[in-house]
């Protein structure tokens, strides 16, 4: 499971809900059409846990900017998204767990903004076990 395959998971998902609303995995600099959703995967942490596995850790930031200044709005998707990423992410047949989450609600000259964060905890194989020939006998000459 690469970092890509979870972004892409976020992604599709957000797509199947909202089929009528753009979203981009990558900034804009011009040329957005609001209502829309950003994404974006941000890696944390990358613990060895053990000899084949490392414990990973990420956060999805989800920002949607809608143009208009209605509280009510950005609140109505703020449960939506909370519903959609209840308890776990299916990335490539594996469910990674969503530890916790995150929002806030901004207002700017062209609109409101919900930031909406979901941190992730999951494993990663790095390597097949190697199964090791045991020595049977010893010889010190």
């Amino acid at each position: 499971m690469k970092l890509a395959d979870i972004r892409d998971s976020v992604v599709n998902k957000l797509a199947n809900k909202y089929s009528n609303i753009n979203i981009y995995d990558e900034k804009q600099k011009q040329g957005i059409i609001q209502p829309c959703f950003f994404v974006q995967l941000l890696p944390i942490t990358s613990t060895r846990s053990s000899f084949t596995y490392n414990n990973n850790v990420a956060m999805i930031n989800i920002q949607y900017l809608n143009d208009s200044t209605d509280t009510l709005e950005c609140l109505n998707k703020k449960d939506e998204l909370e519903e959609l990423f209840i308890d776990y992410l299916e990335v490539a047949g594996e469910k990674i767990s969503i530890l916790e989450s995150e929002s806030n609600i901004a207002f700017d000259s062209l609109g409101s903004i919900l930031t909406y964060s979901i941190t992730l905890d999951y494993y990663k194989k790095i390597k097949d076990y190697e199964e090791r020939k045991t020595i049977k006998e010893v010889n010190f000459e």
